[in-house]
């Protein structure tokens, strides 16, 4: 079971990064594509949490915490690269 300390340490960083980015846009939050995509996740995360108990079903709520976790990446990316050509 050693792959569940790595999926773990794996959830973590793009749930990490899924905030960032809701985090950093949160004032456009309540744009069409915003609720969509929330709702889309919150949706399946409710029906799963009915239905299934164990963790491995939320597999199917990744892709969209994957998209978020994307977006953290790349609002990240621009902070540093910001902070650098200032200090550069």
């Amino acid at each position: 079971m050693a792959y569940l300390h790595w999926y773990r340490w794996y959830y973590g960083l793009i749930s990490a990064l899924a905030l960032v980015y809701l985090w950093i846009n949160r004032r456009r939050l309540w744009e069409i594509p915003f609720v969509v995509l929330l709702g889309y996740a919150l949706s399946i995360a409710t029906f799963q949490s009915f239905y299934y108990v164990e963790g491995r079903n939320r597999w199917t709520v990744e892709p969209v915490l994957l998209l978020l976790a994307a977006g953290g990446t790349l609002c990240v990316r621009d902070r540093l690269r910001t902070r650098m050509a200032v200090i550069g």
